[in-house]
């Protein structure tokens, strides 16, 4: 049943509209798909899920889910660990006694065993509304109880039996606190891999991955090797290094043949970007790194996007005094990002990625 069949009166922007008087966060093409569940007029909600079939939503701060075995339609569930509005008031006093705040909170959420059909599963603690306030949540979800999960989102902490998911497609984890990724060589359906915040350092574990497709590094102080990528050649079409300042060695980027999107973010310094001419098919390249030998020209063997931030010692002069000249994507289209093979709900951006965001 098409649940979207009514008037939809949008908030003026691009991630919220509003159906039927409910709340949805639009899909990455603009289509209300993610129905927000709080504590507020609860039982309508519920009761709209199983008229609907909604498929997708995004729970916020609720405790008792116990509602959930009464609504076997949900397959992506995004679980919002926050402060409840009543308890927000008694912190932000005690706030402005102590630099910090932890809020311990206990979720006991075994009733989410009761979706047998879940797919995807995220888990955002963005915490509360005041960035000094965290929750340091003690939620452990077995991910063994099941068996369609193909997504899995959050802090590795949030997780028990990760390592025996052998069907999982995309994962994305924070706070990972291995050296390297071989914990999870069982995953031979893996195209998509996102670690932030980790302890990693190093990639081994690639080999494991014959289908890897997608990876995005960022934030992974403790990087220091990526040369295991090498073992993706044949498949790696996305790969992004964001803020991983202690990779000197790019070497193994002239292996990767197959990449069509290359993203360098960061204060890192390359020797060179002549790796550029080994990969025929990139159709898109963002680097604000220094790049030694100041030699840009291989950007114009590119076909599509580029975004190279302009440094005194660069040979651009040919092309005036901004940044790199680039071809500019259409708003409908976005720039290519290499997963747009891969479902939406699954991608590590479900929407077009335009220049002015990246």
């Amino acid at each position: 049943m098409n649940i979207f069949n009514k008037q939809e009166i949008t908030t003026g922007d691009r991630i919220v509209a509003y159906i039927d008087g409910k709340c949805f966060i639009r899909d990455g093409r603009g289509k209300p798909e993610t129905l927000v569940v709080e504590n507020f007029r609860l039982d309508d909600l519920i009761e709209y899920i199983k008229k609907k079939n909604v498929k997708s939503v995004n729970i916020c701060g609720i405790d008792d889910l116990s509602f959930l075995s009464e609504c076997q339609s949900i397959e992506r569930l995004t679980l919002t660990l926050i402060v409840e509005l009543d308890r927000y008031d008694t912190l932000i006093k005690k706030r402005e006694s102590e630099f910090y705040i932890w809020y311990d909170k206990v979720y006991d959420y075994q009733q989410i065993y009761d979706l047998l059909n879940l797919k995807k599963l995220a888990i955002d603690d963005a915490g509360a509304r005041d960035q000094y306030m965290q929750i340091n949540s003690k939620l452990k979800i077995d991910l063994c109880r099941f068996p369609y999960l193909r997504v899995y989102y959050g802090k590795y902490k949030f997780t028990k039996s990760l390592d025996t998911k052998v069907n999982m497609q995309t994962l994305g984890l924070s706070d990972y606190g291995r050296e390297n990724i071989i914990e999870f060589s069982r995953m031979a359906e893996l195209d998509t891999l996102s670690l932030t915040h980790s302890k990693i350092k190093n990639l081994k574990g690639c080999e494991f991955f014959p289908k890897l497709q997608c990876v995005y590094l960022g934030f992974n102080r403790t990087l220091t090797d990526i040369s295991d990528l090498k073992y993706a050649k044949n498949t790696l079409r996305m790969l992004e290094i964001d803020h991983c300042g202690h990779i000197e060695d790019f070497s193994v980027l002239n292996e990767l043949e197959n990449l069509e999107f290359l993203r360098l973010l960061g204060t890192n310094t390359i020797t060179d970007i002549q790796f550029i001419k080994k990969l025929p098919k990139l159709k898109t390249f963002i680097c604000d790194y220094k790049v030694k030998d100041g030699d840009v020209h291989p950007c114009g063997l590119i076909n599509g996007y580029v975004y190279i931030q302009n440094r005194k010692n660069f040979n651009t002069k040919e092309y005036g005094d901004d940044n790199y000249p680039r071809t500019i994507p259409s708003k409908e289209e976005g720039i290519y990002v290499g997963q747009e093979n891969i479902e939406l709900w699954r991608r590590l951006w479900s929407s077009p990625q335009w220049p002015e965001e990246m």
